[in-house]
């Protein structure tokens, strides 16, 4: 055996193991072992990709609301478009809510898209 074909086999059995760690925890007793089981549960669904489609999504809606918000003239709209603004508002803050709970704190921040998201709605709510 080479040293190639040793390397393979360990990085073979790694992604093994972390696969068997990842998928099947034994959690610890009392409340620290349900706060990890939730946050794992989070994780599974802050990386889905339909959860990331359905941010996107949002994205684009919002994109089309701002735009439409400087057409409207009825007070009424305005209000309507106001509404719909703050919804999304509160969707962006409970995704990076969720993300940061999934993540821990020196995971999201080693993301710099998470932070820019977390400035824009940080922007959002002072607004």
């Amino acid at each position: 055996m080479n040293l190639k074909t040793i390397k393979k086999i360990f990085d073979g059995m790694i992604k093994g193991m972390n696969y068997y760690f990842l998928d099947y925890r034994v959690w610890l007793p009392g409340i620290y072992g349900y706060l990890n089981a939730i946050r794992s549960l989070i994780y599974k669904m802050t990386i889905n990709q339909y959860f990331d489609y359905f941010i996107l999504l949002c994205v684009c809606a919002n994109t089309i609301v701002m735009a439409l918000e400087g057409l409207v003239v009825d007070q009424d709209e305005i209000l309507i478009m106001e509404n719909i603004s703050t919804i999304f508002t509160f969707l962006f803050l409970i995704e990076a809510i969720l993300k940061l709970i999934s993540l821990g704190i020196t995971n999201y921040v080693r993301d710099k898209i998470n932070i820019f998201d977390t400035f824009l709605v940080s922007i959002s709510l002072v607004e």
